[in-house]
């Protein structure tokens, strides 16, 4: 609620239990089939079942699809209204929130020393704040243009903008996770 650009919210899921939440809360359930349900279903292949859905029962398709993950539970309508303008404002078929990131990466290489990624390790070491901007996927928000995600069935499709956003990068994944995002909402909470 309070995104000025979404006119329709919907709830995907194979949980009727899920469902029943998200009606309470004013979204359109779409029950997602088995075949594209569960740990190894793509999240793609439920966008385009839901797109199809919409298409058949509403006789109509939205211009723009925006995907939020439920594993970030701190997204505001702020944060989606920016990544949609991205789209807009720079001419773009897809969008994305990025958080800038100060990290150094690495990797192992096949005989098992460390490589730097994001950073050359044979050279001395780059203050953080001389660094070039990088950004990660906040996991967050995804925008796309419904025709180039359909043809494409991939949320970056066409030219692709990120957008940086402000926001805790808490992403729930594991049970430890969902501890530190409980943490961080009693600690973060207005009242």
């Amino acid at each position: 609620a309070g995104s000025k650009y979404i006119s329709r919210v919907y709830v995907s899921s194979d949980s009727s239990e899920i469902l029943e939440v998200g009606r309470q809360y004013g979204a359109h359930s779409i029950l997602r089939p088995n075949d594209i349900s569960g740990a190894t279903a793509s999240s793609e292949s439920a966008l385009v079942h839901a797109l199809r859905h919409i298409s058949e029962t509403e006789k109509a398709m939205p211009d723009v699809v925006v995907f939020l993950q439920c594993t970030s539970p701190f997204t505001t309508s702020v944060q989606i209204d920016s990544v949609i303008s991205g789209i807009v404002e720079q001419d773009a078929a897809s969008a994305f929130a990025a958080i800038e990131d100060h990290g150094f990466i690495w990797r192992i290489a096949e005989e098992g020393s460390a490589i730097g990624v994001t950073h050359d390790e044979t050279k001395p070491r780059q203050r953080r704040q001389d660094m070039t901007p990088r950004y990660r996927e906040s996991g967050a928000i995804y925008a796309m243009r419904v025709p180039e995600f359909l043809e494409t069935q991939n949320r970056f499709c066409g030219r692709t903008v990120l957008v940086p956003v402000e926001m805790p990068p808490i992403e729930i994944d594991t049970a430890e996770d969902w501890e530190i995002a409980e943490t961080f909402a009693r600690c973060h909470d207005p009242l």
